[in-house]
């Protein structure tokens, strides 16, 4: 994203309610690298504070046990993850200018809706899809170290995953097999096209130049 430039035509007038950025997809797609520049990126041109969460945090012992021993996590597993982070996002999405990334695999629709509680598109939860093919990423997981997470497992993920709706889920696609900084790039555009981020936030669009 270096040749480009993200700004905002104006700096907002008045109080924004609170939002949320779920970057998701199945595990070594680049979900917290991405999520973190991405909260960055917001906070330096969007003339508020966008915190980054790492999903992984939440999860449980047992589960952090489990995926170190490769045991695929089941959907009973992962309930208590997705219920604690949407505890942690509902913060976020009650106050007046809060706002938070948070990298979570969210590789169902039924994990989704947890999160986005009584609304099932909630208004202010947008989801950011990092879309890759399995052997892209398997060939990242083989190079990382100390990640819980076993490459093997990534087949029981892809088996599970249920891409969004970008028309049904508020969601936007970027390819991961881009660089960082170029996928950034193509969240910020993605964003800056959707209808409902200048509705929901009362902002004008920032304005992207690539």
């Amino acid at each position: 994203f270096p040749e480009g430039s993200f700004t905002l035509s104006s700096t907002p007038s008045r109080a924004m309610r609170g939002g949320v950025i779920v970057v998701m997809g199945v595990t070594g797609s680049g979900k917290s690298t991405i999520s973190e520049l991405l909260a960055h990126k917001l906070s330096d041109n969007c003339n508020v504070l966008w915190k980054y969460r790492d999903g992984d945090d939440f999860h449980t012992e047992d589960n952090k046990k489990k995926m170190a021993e490769g045991i695929p996590l089941t959907t009973e597993d992962r309930l208590p993850w997705l219920r604690a982070i949407r505890t942690d996002l509902s913060r976020w999405l009650t106050r007046d200018n809060e706002f938070v990334v948070v990298a979570c695999s969210a590789l169902k629709k039924e994990y989704r809706e947890l999160l986005n509680g009584d609304v099932p598109s909630q208004p202010q939860v947008y989801y950011l899809y990092m879309r890759g093919d399995f052997d892209l990423i398997y060939d990242r997981m083989q190079r990382r170290e100390n990640h819980y997470m076993k490459p093997d497992m990534l087949k029981s993920q892809f088996a599970i995953l249920e891409a969004p709706d970008p028309a049904l889920e508020n969601a936007v696609v970027v390819d991961v097999s881009a660089s960082p900084d170029q996928i950034v790039g193509q969240a910020l555009s993605a964003l800056e096209s959707h209808p409902r981020w200048r509705h929901d936030f009362g902002l004008p669009g920032p304005s992207v130049q690539l």
